[in-house]
């Protein structure tokens, strides 16, 4: 009788630490109690227990094995947990939870403070604590709960103590409501009421109905999991609660939680009662409910019942949230529904549904099926989704697929997204197909794809390929995507190696990448670097960095931009200064626009900041500032046209 209630409790723990259900037996009676052990008894047992050799481990393990549960020192029975650990099978399971049901309260604590230590290597590991919780709060749940409190890890806190509330409630829920109360920390405090709440509905749902709605704090979700458990007791008088609640989240949960109670037991009634609520609303979604649960038990019934539905709005929405959970089990069955009974843009996203998982499995058949589609969303939607999947898997045969496409857009987007997961997945393959491809943007693409994926491990060879290649453009965009990824990983180095190569060209071919990704990472130290460039490489770092450092912190940016010298690259970093500010601050925007030394530059960012003040209404304020600026005559005037 214990192993089958300390198991009955495991596999309740589980599920309430994953699903926050924490579903318990219905039954009344509390679960069996351990038997105290006195501390003249444990010194009986370590006397009566053999003395093993510890050098034979087989005669260990054997001896151990035989030896009865109560005359086992604690180690001999941390010995042969971790010998039972290592065989998954139900028997093993039942001598591992009697070893820890026969442990008192000291040795519980020292078990979980060993593994605790020790660390998880396996699964089994990640789920002994549930085990050795729930037998402690069988025997002193307050003991139980101060040391997950006071001496547990913050991972383990927040895993166990869902079970060890759930398995308080189970036989005290009055002291586990006490404990609640006491703990300081709102989300501990949410996250344990309601795994007490939840085992309270487990026996007397009415209870824990009344417990939520005496909060305010509750989950209006937790509503859902009370009455799903109160349905499967009492039906009749879990829809008479529903009928006196108040429209809100509150009450939707609370059906959602009777349709699925319901429907797990009858499904047709489950419907019937679906269709006869009046609102809207709440029947729309009561028959979602219901067909996640009806697809899964008898998938030519649900068929049948959404095709009897009226058709409109609510036949829509009930067969779009269906059709993933169809297409899993019956992708054409799900198409043919889509089409025959649905309409309009509800229509056009079932079907990409539908394709996009047919894709997954069968991307021939996927593609054979969108060939029959006419020109528009879904087409464009689902050649897009085979892609991906196909490219994924199997890229050469993706390539001859969509090579045999008709030109246009939804033609090339599909090459660009087969060839990225080509060189993600395959790169070696992919430099072979690479060589064989003629000049154009698939093969500029892939080239600079498999740079990226080749420079994760090693950018210098990456940047070493990416320079053997025989058409420029291909060599220049794959020397951009290996440059940038050293730049991110290791700036100094990708500089280092460039000035050592090729010299100035070379760094000033590459400063605006470099800067770009530098910056992303050490924004201070890319800006140093760039300042120390000359030329056309100075204006491209700096333009990168300022653009970079604005996002990350527009005060910090603009002093950095105030202290640079007069000149393009300067010009470069106020640009997008106002760029940045003109909406937000276009007063400010303006006063750093007239500082832009270039002629067309100053007045194209001035006028575009004028623009946006006569849009606010701020034409008063603009006239002034134009007035006050030490712009030309002639620029004056121009602007203060644009204000008529």
């Amino acid at each position: 009788m214990r192993q089958l209630s300390i198991l009955l409790v495991f596999v309740i723990a589980i599920i309430a630490g994953f699903l926050i259900g924490r579903f318990l037996p219905a039954a009344s009676e509390e679960l069996p109690k351990a038997s105290p052990r006195t501390v003249s008894s444990e010194n009986e047992a370590k006397a009566t227990a053999p003395l093993i050799d510890s050098s034979n481990k087989t005669a260990t393990a054997e001896l151990t094995a035989a030896t009865p549960v109560d005359a086992l020192t604690q180690e001999q029975k941390m010995t042969r947990i971790e010998e039972l650990k290592l065989t998954a099978s139900l028997q093993n399971s039942i001598q591992t939870l009697e070893l820890i049901a026969s442990m008192s309260e000291p040795e519980l604590k020292s078990m979980l403070q060993k593994m605790g230590q020790r660390g998880m290597g396996s699964m089994q590991d990640w789920m002994m604590p549930y085990h050795i919780f729930i037998a402690w709060v069988e025997k002193n749940p307050q003991n139980a709960y101060n040391f997950l409190e006071d001496e547990a890890n913050p991972m383990h806190q927040q895993m166990y103590s869902h079970s060890l509330f759930s398995a308080w409630a189970a036989t005290d829920p009055d002291g586990a409501l006490a404990a609640v109360e006491k703990i300081k920390d709102k989300q501990k405090r949410q996250q344990a009421y309601g795994a007490v709440t939840m085992a309270i509905a487990g026996k007397d749902p009415n209870r824990a109905y009344d417990l939520l709605a005496s909060r305010d704090d509750t989950n209006s979700w937790q509503y859902q999991m009370v009455f799903m458990l109160w349905a499967g007791q009492d039906m009749d008088t879990a829809m008479a609660r529903v009928d006196s609640m108040e429209l809100g989240d509150e009450r939707t949960h609370a059906l959602a939680g009777i349709i699925s109670g319901m429907a797990t037991k009858d499904i047709d009634r489950a419907a019937d009662f679906a269709i006869s609520l009046e609102r809207d609303q709440e029947r729309q979604q009561a028959l979602q409910t219901i067909m996640h649960t009806w697809i899964n038990q008898d998938i030519a019934g649900a068929i049948k019942f959404l095709s009897q539905l009226e058709d409109g709005e609510t036949k829509n929405q009930v067969i779009q949230s269906s059709i993933w959970t169809l297409a899993r089990s019956d992708p054409e069955q799900a198409l043919e529904l889509a089409q025959t009974q649905m309409s309009g843009r509800a229509q056009d996203n079932a079907v990409s549904n539908v394709i996009s998982q047919m894709a997954r499995e069968q991307p021939e058949k996927a593609a054979e099926l969108v060939a029959k589609l006419p020109y528009g969303r879904v087409y464009s939607n689902s050649i897009q989704a085979i892609a991906q999947q196909w490219g994924g898997e199997d890229p050469m045969a993706a390539l001859s697929w969509v090579e045999a496409l008709g030109a246009g857009e939804e033609k090339d987007r599909a090459f660009s997204s087969i060839l990225s997961r080509f060189a993600r997945n395959k790169p070696d393959e992919a430099k072979l197909y690479l060589s064989k491809m003629p000049e154009g943007d698939n093969r500029v693409d892939l080239a600079g794809n498999i740079a990226q994926q080749m420079s994760d491990n090693d950018p210098k060879s990456a940047l070493l390929w990416a320079k053997s290649l025989q058409d420029e453009a291909s060599a220049d965009r794959a020397s951009n995507a290996a440059i940038g990824a050293w730049a991110s990983q290791d700036p100094q180095a990708a500089v280092a190696y460039l000035q050592s190569t090729g010299g100035d060209s070379q760094l000033e071919e590459h400063a605006g990448t470099i800067a770009d990704n530098w910056a992303r990472t050490d924004v201070e130290s890319a800006a140093n670097w760039a300042l120390g460039l000359e030329g056309k490489a100075q204006e491209r770092a700096v333009e990168k960095v300022s653009r970079e450092w604005l996002e990350h912190n527009t005060e910090e940016a603009s002093i950095w931009i105030a202290n640079l010298e007069t000149g393009p690259a300067r010009d470069d970093a106020v640009r997008n200064l106002v760029n940045k500010v003109y909406r937000s601050d276009p007063e400010a925007a303006f006063v750093w626009a007239t500082t832009i030394k270039n002629e067309r530059t100053r007045e194209q960012n001035a006028a575009r900041v004028i623009h946006e003040m006569k849009q606010k209404g701020k034409v008063s304020e603009a006239r002034q500032a134009i007035r006050r600026s030490e712009l030309t005559d002639k620029e004056k005037e121009n602007l203060l046209q644009r204000l008529d």
